[in-house]
């Protein structure tokens, strides 16, 4: 009796191996729940992750924090300090912000270590669209051309803000960004940026068209007026107190290319530029867009908050 149980074990044990073996192999499965950098090198995967290249143009991409700590509008790092804006609500409220307000700068203050990781998950985003296009199978020349030239942009958008903020920064182009290495982009801040900046939206500038069929997507324009900008911030040299005329025409030369143009005009009434009805309108170059049936409040663009009462009946915050 015993030697027929060990004998039909032997059996079942057998037979379950070969039943396991005939399945796929659990230890060699791609991670479930997220996809492999092979699954996205298809023409959908390469839009997909440009459009999360977009994603951290409102501030909304990253976790754990609100969107005015690193959104483009730069509510908080320009409009309050500048007295642009006020603050408002108390000292109580996102602390942080009245520091700035008052240029007392701390290392610790989480609102401009969360600007920097916004910022710079925004290159990695854009710089992953670039490289993944690189890999990518059966996307259409024509739209491939397109695609890199909306990643350069927003490339050169997300720069652009952190050589506003922190002068010294380093660049990070596609070909340094290596996804599955987190050592690749420390890399030195000792070169002036401005170059490389002005390279991207130059590059986005030849490529993008005049008119996009989607909404929210920038055009040869929106690099053009971008590139301007990068210009005039450099038209004023702040440690000698010397004009730089040649930025300064160059920039003049563009935006009269833009004014002249006859795609754009000033709106009649000013607050046009504010309302939801009349969003994406003819004074607009190129516009952030926000979600605001969204059921995400952050969405609709919390970014400015504003300085409303916010005890009853509003309540926080906007």
């Amino acid at each position: 009796m015993k030697n027929k149980f060990i004998k039909y074990s032997l059996v079942a044990g057998l037979s379950l191996g070969l039943a396991t073996a005939c399945t796929d192999n659990f230890l060699t499965r791609e991670p479930q729940g997220q996809y492999s950098p092979t699954a996205l090198q298809t023409p959908t995967g390469v839009e997909g992750i440009l459009l999360g290249a977009y994603g951290m143009l409102d501030g909304t991409g990253l976790d754990g924090q609100a969107p005015w700590e690193n959104e483009i509008q730069s509510w908080v790092f320009g409009g309050i300090p500048s007295d642009d804006a006020y603050k408002g609500t108390d000292a109580g409220d996102q602390p942080e912000e009245s520091f700035i307000e008052k240029y007392d700068f701390q290392p610790t203050n989480g609102h401009i270590k969360n600007k920097w990781r916004g910022l710079f998950k925004g290159v990695a985003r854009s710089n992953d669209a670039l490289n993944s296009l690189k890999n990518a199978k059966g996307v259409n020349a024509d739209r491939a051309k397109q695609i890199e030239a909306e990643a350069r942009f927003l490339r050169g958008v997300f720069h652009f803000e952190a050589r506003k903020m922190w002068k010294n920064i380093p660049f990070i182009d596609d070909k340094i960004f290596d996804l599955n290495n987190t050592e690749s982009t420390k890399v030195p801040n000792d070169k002036e940026t401005w170059p490389l900046i002005e390279a991207d939206f130059q590059a986005a500038m030849a490529v993008l068209p005049d008119k996009q069929e989607e909404v929210g997507r920038p055009t040869k324009w929106a690099a053009m007026a971008f590139l301007a900008k990068a210009y005039m911030f450099q038209g004023w040299n702040i440690s000698t107190g010397v004009a730089n005329t040649a930025k300064l025409q160059a920039a003049k030369a563009i935006l009269d290319q833009i004014v002249n143009s006859g795609k754009f005009r000033l709106t009649p009434k000013f607050y046009s530029n504010f309302d939801v009805a009349t969003r994406n309108n003819e004074e607009s170059v190129f516009e952030v867009q926000y979600a605001v049936s969204s059921a995400t409040g952050d969405a609709s663009d919390q970014g400015m908050g504003l300085a409303h009462p916010y005890a009853s009946p509003w309540g926080c915050c906007g």
